[in-house]
């Protein structure tokens, strides 16, 4: 293996990959000579995200501690052990200038064993609120980046923090509204409502979808939807829309999602920070269902852009298609509140410049 130039940790979840592909990508247009090598994970979608970014790499079997039942927790700390073993070789093997890593269980273990080789280490943290393990890393990190001044609050040494978004893809800012609703065949003239779950779905969002479009038949509103369902409940949803007559996309997954952003008025989702990310970088108001649990992060991230006018926050508790029909059809008429929301939106995602700005600080460790 050639000596590495920066080592980035990232896997366990889309949230925590595609981030740091968006800065490698960057790095490399910044810094052709650089050589850029990925430390990710186990899982299939860790497989296929590794294989897809056009970067060497290594999977290592790494695992989350979060939710363990405590019969299966001597194997989860064993596999961590091996993982981090393997990772502190690997240290000593490519002798990384600098080492990146975007939290979660994969950044813990490669960052905790950069610590311990002497490499330099540097931490993002996308939520408003920090995980268990970024607190811990960022006692050992050089460098902390975070998404907000909120985020940057959360951690004890200042000197270290540097406010710089949460890097997304560049495709989400250059996409074209008019030829996205090509390739999507939606109508340019109709207010566009996209409604997700995230990667995985989300069940009571498409069940509270289906109670909105029986609602909003009856409203005298010119809309059309894009909804991804996941694959879960994409035939139970296909076929309950049958008898709609608003156009609609429906996918199970959306692979493009840069033209769904670009043919968006109006965003319904969960609350987690690279959505919101992607959400804010294309300057688009919100509706925000945070996940319950998860540490509270999503309800954290969703307070905090409702607190800065870019969203309106639905409680989980309170979703129903009753409930997000009033809310829809009162943004669509209330169409100053609506741009105020937008302009408050792009405000948040900084144009999304986040991801020059994390590769700039790299290049400067």
């Amino acid at each position: 293996m050639p000596r590495v130039d920066i080592l980035i940790a990232a896997g366990g979840s889309g949230g925590h990959f595609y981030p740091a592909l968006s800065v490698a990508r960057k790095l490399k247009e910044l810094a052709p000579d650089k050589e850029v090598f990925f430390i990710t994970g186990s899982k299939k979608l860790d497989k296929e995200m590794l294989a897809g970014s056009g970067f060497s790499g290594v999977r290592i079997g790494a695992v989350g501690m979060n939710g363990v039942p405590l019969w299966s927790l001597p194997w989860c700390l064993l596999r961590n052990l091996f993982a981090f073993v393997r990772c502190y070789f690997l240290m000593w093997r490519l002798r990384p200038k600098v080492v990146f890593g975007t939290g979660g269980y994969i950044g813990g273990v490669v960052l905790a064993a950069a610590w311990l080789t002497f490499c330099r280490t540097v931490l993002h943290e996308s939520n408003i609120a920090p995980g268990y393990a970024n607190r811990l890393l960022a006692r050992l990190a050089k460098r902390v980046l975070v998404a907000s001044e909120d985020s940057a609050a959360s951690f004890r040494a200042m000197e270290k923090v540097r406010v710089v978004g949460t890097p997304v893809r560049d495709e989400i800012m250059r996409v074209q509204r008019g030829q996205a609703l090509k390739r999507l065949k939606l109508d340019a003239d109709k207010f566009t409502l996209l409604a997700l779950g995230g990667s995985q779905g989300a069940h009571n969002i498409n069940e509270a979808m289906l109670g909105f479009l029986e609602t909003i038949a009856h409203r005298d509103v010119s809309l059309q939807v894009l909804l991804m369902t996941g694959w879960e409940d994409y035939q139970w949803v296909v076929d309950s829309c049958q008898k709609s007559e608003l156009r609609m996309v429906i996918r199970p997954f959306i692979q493009n999602m840069p033209d769904a952003y670009g043919v968006a008025d109006l965003v319904v989702a969960r609350a987690g920070a690279i959505t919101m990310a992607e959400i804010t970088a294309r300057g688009l108001p919100a509706i925000l269902i945070p996940l319950p649990g998860v540490g509270g992060h999503q309800g954290l991230n969703a307070a905090w852009m409702e607190k800065h006018g870019a969203a309106l926050v639905l409680p989980e508790k309170d979703l129903s298609g009753s409930a997000l029909s009033e809310l829809v059809v009162g943004m669509i008429r209330g169409k100053r509140k609506l741009a105020a929301m937008a302009r408050q939106s792009a405000r948040l995602g900084g144009k999304g410049k986040a991801t020059q700005l994390v590769a700039e600080e790299l290049l400067k460790i």
